[in-house]
């Protein structure tokens, strides 16, 4: 499989980061810092960090929090 390049996706809310990784044909999986993930949940942390070359169809593991601004 080709090697994507791991987009950042800190700061940005779940609905956003979800859009940017299928774009870069990557799956996810969520962990939720505290409470339920929702829609709107900012991203606190990513593994594989940003940058970072895996398979095509690989899978990032998405940190989230709660977004006191929704």
């Amino acid at each position: 499989k080709p090697l994507v390049k791991v987009p950042e996706t800190k700061n940005l809310t779940l609905k956003e980061a979800i859009k940017v990784l299928a774009e870069n044909k990557l799956r996810y999986q969520l962990e939720s810092g505290e409470g339920e993930s929702s829609i709107n949940s900012l991203i606190v942390d990513q593994t594989p960090k940003a940058g970072a070359q895996i398979n095509e169809d690989g899978e990032v593991i998405l940190y989230t929090k709660p977004n006191a601004s929704q």
